[in-house]
């Protein structure tokens, strides 16, 4: 009597059928590999891209605030010109104040009342 192990020695299509399934598994994991890898790399460029969208609608409402108050406010107009261009009132005086230790100056806007 044979074997269970001496029958399956004689039939070739065992070994044909193994190799198949081995190869169709390399095949799966290979290719399958390489798109699981490209959908994450995809993934973190759209999560990039999404920050990159969001920062830009942020200063997009920035600026529109800022264009709306360059319009209509007066006031704000007034502090700019004060502040980033050195401009005064018609009773008003600048002061310098200079800190020694940074040797940075200070400008400070004193009204006469």
């Amino acid at each position: 009597m044979k074997t269970v192990l001496q029958k399956r020695r004689h039939k070739p299509g065992w070994y044909v059928i193994a190799a198949l399934l081995a190869v169709v598994v390399l095949y799966f994991l290979t290719n399958t590999g390489r798109n699981v890898a490209e959908i994450v790399k995809l993934e973190l460029l759209k999560r990039r891209e999404e920050k990159t969208l969001e920062s830009a609608r942020e200063q997009r409402e920035t600026l529109k605030t800022r264009r709306d108050q360059l319009l209509n406010d007066s006031t704000y107009i007034a502090n700019i010109a004060r502040k980033e261009f050195g401009m005064k009132k018609k009773d008003e005086e600048i002061f310098y104040i200079t800190n020694p230790d940074s040797g940075e100056a200070k400008v400070s806007n004193g009204e006469k009342r």
